[in-house]
């Protein structure tokens, strides 16, 4: 962490704003996570935001926005290199339609 005063590095403001999304997520408190994971995605650079971004998409899902989070999906689909990230998706997909 940073002394007082100094700022944090580029990029940890976001992992901060994940962090708390995936607790206010796991408190049903869907529309909060969104508002977290939306704001720290302005500070993850693009590349490193399939981690965040598939966050978002399972709180719009859990949030009743199924449009919204199928297209979080289908956009970060071809960027995922984790193979159980994307059997998540698949299922997810599945649901949706």
């Amino acid at each position: 962490m940073p002394e007082l005063g100094q700022t944090s590095p580029p990029g940890q403001k976001g992992n901060y704003d994940n962090l708390r999304g995936t607790i206010l997520e796991k408190l049903s408190r869907y529309k909060e996570a969104i508002e977290s994971y939306q704001n720290g995605l302005k500070y993850i650079v693009k590349g490193k935001d399939v981690d965040i971004s598939f966050n978002l998409a399972v709180a719009y899902f859990n949030n009743n926005e199924v449009s919204k989070a199928k297209e979080i999906f289908m956009n970060i689909y071809p960027r995922v290199t984790d193979t159980e990230m994307k059997k998540k998706i698949d299922e997810y997909l599945r649901m949706i339609k």
